[in-house]
C-alpha cells in the first residue's frame, strides 16, 4: 500500500492515484478539530464523496485518517477488476502550521494547583478519575474563577475536623488545556492524599497524680476506666502505678514513671522496662523529636528499609520534613499521628480531635503522592 501526503496548504493540491484502485480528490486547508472534504475515485470511475474527522489532538507534523473502499454514509461503490472489496488506503495530511497547545502545571504549595495552558483562550478539563477512603481530597474553583480562567487555579479541599479517629484517602484528577480551535492536549494526572491527623506522646505518669492528695486521677480509654493504683502490673513486677498513667501509655506506646523509669507498651496489659524509647523505624525517641516525628500506617507509607532514603511528610496546616518513622496498632489507612513530645505539657491532650490535612510524601511512596508536579 503506498501512502499520500497531501499538504495542507491555501491552495488545493492535485488529485493523486493510490494503489491501482483508489484516488483522493483535491483537498481544501482543513483546520485541526473540523471535518474534512474527500473525494475517493476508484479506477473504473465510479466516485464516492463524503467526509473525514481530523483529529483535533494530531500532532503538529502528521495526522492520518483511513478511507475504505465501503464508502460514506451507506453510498455503495464499485470495486475495480480485481479489487478487494474491504481494500483501503491511509491517507497523511500534513499540518496546517496550527500552533502547539501546550499545559504547564504548578503547585505553589501543598493546597493550590496552578494550570497554565497555551494558547489562549482556551477551556481546562478536571476530571476526578478514583478515589480511595471515604475522606479523600478534591478540588474546586475560588469564587469568580471558571474553567476558562487563564491561569486556572484551584484549590485542595478536605473535610472539616472531626472528633473520630478517621482515615483520609487518595484521589486522582485529570487535566487537560483545550485551545478554542479545538486541538487539547494530552492528558496529565494528579495524585492527591489526605491524612486524618491526630497526636501522641510519651505519657507521663506525673499528669495523673495527684500531689494534694495523694491518689491518681481516673480517665476512661476506649470506652474503659481506670482509676486508683495498679501494683504489680504484668511485666512491671514490685511497682505501683497509676492506672490512669499505664492506660495512657498503652494508647501512645511509651511511658515515663515518676521515678523516672522508661517503660513500654507490649500486648494486652503486658508492659516492660527499657533502657531508651524507639520508633518503628528504631529512631531514639524523645523530647528532640517533637513535632518533627509522625506515625503512620506501613501500608501507605512504608517501613524505611536500610540504604533507602527516608520519607518526610508535609500535612497542611500542621507542619513540613517531618519524618515517617513510626508506626502502631491504632495507624490504618491515611491516618497519621504527630508525636508532640513527653506529658500533656506537650500540647497534646488526651483526646486531641481528628483534623483532616492535605499531605505529600518526598520521596513519594505507591500510596502518598509527591507535592511536585510533572
Amino acid at each position: 500500500m503506498m501512502l499520500l501526503s497531501i499538504c495542507r496548504c491555501r491552495s488545493p493540491v492535485q488529485s493523486i492515484t493510490v494503489g491501482p484502485a483508489l484516488r483522493v480528490a483535491d483537498n481544501p486547508v482543513v483546520n485541526a478539530g473540523s471535518w474534512a472534504a474527500v473525494s475517493v475515485q476508484w479506477a473504473n470511475g465510479v466516485e464516492i464523496h463524503g467526509t473525514v474527522s481530523v483529529d483535533p489532538n494530531a500532532p503538529d507534523t502528521m495526522e492520518t485518517v483511513t478511507v475504505t473502499s465501503r464508502g460514506w454514509g451507506g453510498q455503495g461503490w464499485i470495486p475495480a477488476p480485481g479489487a478487494n472489496p474491504t481494500a483501503n488506503a491511509t491517507v497523511q495530511i500534513r499540518s496546517a502550521g496550527l500552533p502547539a497547545v501546550t499545559l504547564r502545571l504548578e503547585r505553589p504549595n501543598v493546597t493550590q494547583i496552578w494550570a497554565y495552558g497555551s494558547p489562549a483562550p482556551g477551556t481546562y478539563d478536571w476530571n476526578q478519575d478514583w478515589a480511595q477512603g471515604q475522606n479523600a481530597p478534591w478540588l474546586e474553583y475560588a469564587p469568580g474563577v471558571d474553567s476558562r480562567t487563564q491561569p486556572n487555579p484551584k484549590q485542595v479541599v478536605v473535610p472539616g475536623g472531626d472528633s473520630g479517629r478517621n482515615p483520609g484517602g487518595l484521589s486522582q484528577y485529570r487535566v487537560r488545556y483545550w485551545g478554542d480551535y479545538g486541538r487539547s492536549t494530552p492528558e496529565r494526572t494528579i495524585r492527591l492524599a489526605s491524612f486524618g491527623v491526630t497526636c501522641y506522646i510519651v505519657a507521663d505518669e506525673a499528669d495523673w497524680y495527684d500531689s494534694q492528695t495523694g491518689g491518681c486521677r481516673s480517665t476512661v480509654i476506649n470506652g474503659r476506666v481506670y482509676e486508683g493504683w495498679w501494683e504489680n502490673p504484668p511485666g512491671l513486677p514490685g511497682m505501683t502505678l497509676c492506672a490512669a498513667f499505664l492506660g495512657e501509655t498503652k494508647l501512645n506506646g511509651s511511658g515515663l514513671t515518676r521515678s523516672g523509669t522508661k517503660i513500654r507498651w507490649v500486648a494486652n496489659d503486658v508492659y516492660e522496662r527499657v533502657q531508651n524509647w524507639t520508633t518503628r523505624d528504631g529512631d531514639l525517641l524523645g523530647q528532640e523529636l517533637a513535632n518533627r516525628l509522625v506515625a503512620r500506617s506501613p501500608e501507605v507509607i512504608p517501613l524505611h528499609q536500610p540504604g533507602q532514603p527516608r520519607v518526610y511528610v508535609e500535612l497542611s496546616g500542621i507542619g513540613s520534613d517531618l519524618l515517617a518513622g513510626d508506626g502502631g496498632g491504632w495507624i490504618n489507612g491515611y491516618r497519621l499521628d504527630l508525636f508532640k513530645g513527653i506529658g500533656h505539657a506537650s500540647g497534646c491532650p488526651n483526646a486531641w480531635s481528628n483534623r483532616f490535612a492535605v499531605g505529600a510524601c518526598n520521596p513519594e511512596t505507591a500510596g502518598c503522592p509527591k507535592r511536585e508536579l510533572e
